[in-house]
């Protein structure tokens, strides 16, 4: 008599144990594609807010320390080259000769303003990246403000120009010379500073969005006291 063999094949078991096996590992694979995903993005995120934060210091303190600048000392005075009649109505008008001001925003971010004189040709440029090419020497009027989480700057009364994405808030002192020692002594808001011309300094604060997953409660600041070079 022939002895029939049968086929043993998978059994329902061994099917689920393996389809469970299945999904463990799956479930693993997508742990670490989102989890270095994530880290990818934080890397980034915190690449691109160290950028913004060089670049916003960069052109506060490039276009600040020159505030007072004007190219012909020996034929004419700070006094004139820079009148007080503030042609550009950015509050407060400035005093004669006045460099640096800027307005408090109580609870909103504050402005800060400096104005110097430009020769033509001189390369010196204005907050926005304009030179001067005219032929003559220009005032240029220089205001930061903060509007929409952007780091902004208005030239000579013209229409503000974004420069820097990600700033909430913008918070300034100024350093003033209190006792004639040529330095500055005190760190003054706005409203407080007791002569815009004895400003020697400004402190700046800017504070950044944080581009971390779920820590935008938890924003960055930055500080940097830009001495204004013609007060030095």
């Amino acid at each position: 008599m022939m002895n029939i063999k049968r086929q043993s094949g998978i059994g329902l078991v061994e099917i689920m144990v393996s389809m469970v096996i299945a999904l463990f590992l799956l479930l693993g694979i997508g742990t670490i594609f989102i989890t270095t995903r994530s880290t990818y993005g934080d890397q980034q995120g915190l690449s691109n807010l160290q950028d913004n934060e060089r670049l916003a210091m960069f052109m506060l303190t490039n276009v600040i320390q020159i505030g007072g600048y004007f190219p012909d000392p020996l034929t004419t005075t700070a006094a004139a080259s820079l009148p007080g009649s503030g042609t550009y109505p950015a509050n407060p008008y400035p005093l004669n000769g006045q460099a640096v001001s800027g307005t408090e925003g109580g609870a909103a971010p504050d402005t800060v303003r400096a104005r110097f004189v430009t020769a033509s040709g001189d390369g010196i440029g204005s907050c926005n990246g304009g030179a001067n090419t005219s032929g003559a020497n220009v005032l240029v009027d220089n205001v930061f403000d903060i509007s929409g989480n952007t780091l902004r700057c208005a030239v000579n009364g013209a229409n503000p120009q974004p420069l820097v994405t990600g700033v909430s808030d913008m918070q300034v002192l100024y350093g003033v010379d209190t006792t004639g020692s040529g330095s500055a002594t005190q760190y003054f808001t706005a409203a407080l500073v007791p002569n815009w011309n004895n400003v020697k300094s400004v402190r700046i604060t800017l504070t950044f969005q944080n581009p971390l997953a779920g820590q935008a409660a938890n924003p960055f600041t930055f500080t940097k006291i830009v001495p204004v070079m013609n007060k030095i």
